[in-house]
């Protein structure tokens, strides 16, 4: 490695810890970067946000299944990786089955029997680039779409 390379570094997710009513963000990690940003501006928009905070291990504590189960929203960043990754599909297995749930799909996604049925009641967003150069935008895009989704006691 030269003096001047540095190793890649993953910041985490800022997730919000309190008690007060949330929305939980669900993703695969290779789209880390997307969320990190819709989360940041989430929250700049005075919405409280839980995540995982850039945890990738496939058994979290029981506290943090419980964080998805208490949630007042469930939103979901939906891709070939999301059905692929058991945590998150140990995620969804979580949600209550009145909580409302928010999907975010770049490309239309097939879904297995088990993840159609639990995601037959969730509200789709289509936050897909018409060029490649408008994949800056989607964190800005996502949010206009989702902020009116969103109840108002998750907003500070």
């Amino acid at each position: 490695m030269s003096e001047h390379a540095r190793p890649k570094t993953h910041r985490p997710i800022i997730s919000y810890k309190g008690e007060e009513p949330y929305a939980f963000f669900s993703y695969p990690h290779a789209y880390r970067n997307f969320v990190r940003e819709l989360v940041r501006l989430l929250t700049e928009n005075g919405v409280r946000v839980a995540t995982d905070g850039g945890t990738s291990y496939i058994d979290m504590p029981d506290e943090y299944y419980e964080r998805i189960k208490n949630c007042r929203v469930y939103i979901l960043e939906l891709s070939h990786r999301t059905v692929d990754s058991q945590r998150v599909r140990k995620e969804i297995r979580c949600i209550d089955r009145n909580t409302p749930i928010i999907v975010l799909e770049k490309k239309k996604t097939a879904l297995d029997p088990e993840l159609s049925h639990i995601l037959s009641r969730a509200v789709y967003i289509k936050i897909r680039p018409f060029w490649k150069k408008d994949r800056d935008h989607l964190p800005q895009y996502a949010l206009s779409k989702l902020l009116p989704l969103l109840p108002r006691d998750i907003f500070i």
